[in-house]
């Protein structure tokens, strides 16, 4: 049995934009197997390719998307290095979905780890535009993917000044800072520190007290520092594991299960 077709499926037939590659098709689908095996392919495209501008044509929608389609798209465009889709995966960082905004900078990281001289200026702008107003808080996923550029001079030095000037999320950044080992994040954090005591701040927990015993070679906070870095790592670079939930949506492939795949938008060649 067919499912109703997909949302972006239907604006891109009235826009007469084909999906020639089955493989792009087939992230509409709801078998996590079809989807996973397209995954593996997929990533393995080169920038400029046809797979490439396809999923560029589906993540362009990605507002509009009713299912995972644009979402699995954003995950594979970062394994391949996309450097064209930065500027949709930006646009993303401004949702309101948090699993699409967690996922969006992933794929930022694993972009600007590659290409950090194209990718930190955009990121700055997208900061910068928001230091102000930003209701959703698409700011500090994109201090991430600055950390993921280290210690590319321009990232170091732009969140070494919004750590200082971000009063929203600057505490959040201190342990992205330990990987600068720059004496002056030690003074900001002093600074820090010292105000939240003057206005009673609970420091038991706080980010700034972590981030300043790792800095200062305190072995249960060097530990806890490393413990957290090894964690992330592993954490994002196993994304079947990372996306289990999402794929967990999709159900076990089964005879039964709809799939979104429509012959009306697959061209073989």
């Amino acid at each position: 049995m067919k499912t109703e077709p997909d949302v972006i499926l239907t604006i891109l037939k009235e826009n007469r934009q084909s999906l020639t590659d089955r493989r792009v098709v087939q992230l509409f689908s709801k078998k996590r197997d079809v989807v996973k095996q397209a995954i593996r392919s997929l990533r393995t495209e080169r920038e400029g390719s046809q797979a490439e501008r396809e999923l560029l044509n589906i993540a362009n929608y990605w507002e509009h998307d009713d299912g995972l389609a644009s979402f699995w798209c954003f995950l594979v465009l970062g394994l391949m290095n996309s450097l064209a889709a930065v500027p949709l995966l930006l646009e993303a960082l401004d949702s309101e979905g948090d699993y699409l905004k967690e996922m969006t900078t992933e794929s930022l990281e694993m972009i600007v780890s590659r290409y950090p001289d194209s990718v930190v200026p955009a990121v700055i702008d997208f900061i910068e535009d928001r230091l102000t107003n930003d209701p959703s808080g698409g700011r500090l996923y994109a201090y991430s993917v600055l950390r993921a550029a280290l210690p590319h001079k321009e990232a170091a030095d732009f969140l070494l000044y919004a750590f200082e000037q971000d009063d929203t999320w600057g505490d959040a950044m201190a342990s992205d800072l330990v990987h600068l080992r720059d004496r002056r994040v030690i003074e900001l954090i002093k600074r820090k520190l010292a105000m939240a005591e003057r206005q009673d701040y609970d420091l038991s927990t706080n980010e700034l007290l972590d981030a300043y015993g790792a800095l200062m070679g305190i072995p249960h906070f060097v530990e806890q520092h490393e413990k957290y870095a090894a964690h992330e790592r592993n954490w994002s670079a196993d994304w079947e594991k990372r996306w289990r939930y999402q794929f967990d949506n999709l159900g076990k492939s089964s005879d039964d299960e709809g799939d979104q795949e429509d012959d009306d938008f697959v061209i073989d060649p």
